[in-house]
């Protein structure tokens, strides 16, 4: 479970080239042969900034919160990420709620029923 997690995650950050969104300056050399691959795929969303946001979204909910919390912190990024991630704070889509009801019923297995008499 947690190794399909980490491939989903690793797929998204290669798909959405969150490697542009790494400054020149905080790539290490060990970095530079994976960073040379991954320039081969082709970028899903062309405006990186974009791309991180479009990113965080399809990794999910607690994603989205990181991205959040990330957006209250404009001294860290450029205005044009800053932008973008403040959109995660009114601008994200639904989450569905027979996903969570799922989720949360896989995570607690048999108490599920006993501890919520409510799930909506």
């Amino acid at each position: 479970m947690i190794l399909m997690r980490i491939l989903r995650i690793t797929w998204i950050l290669l798909r959405y080239r969150l490697d542009r969104n790494i400054s020149e300056h905080a790539r290490s050399y060990w970095m530079l042969p994976v960073l040379l691959l991954v320039k081969l795929i082709p970028a899903r969303e062309k405006n990186p900034a974009v791309a991180a946001r479009r990113a965080l979204e399809d990794l999910g909910p607690i994603f989205i919160k990181f991205g959040q919390m990330l957006s209250t912190r404009r001294d860290l990024f450029s205005d044009e990420l800053s932008d973008e991630l403040q959109k995660l704070q009114d601008r994200v889509p639904p989450f569905d709620p027979l996903t969570a009801r799922d989720i949360v019923r896989q995570s607690l297995g048999d108490r599920f029923e006993s501890d919520f008499s409510n799930f909506r």
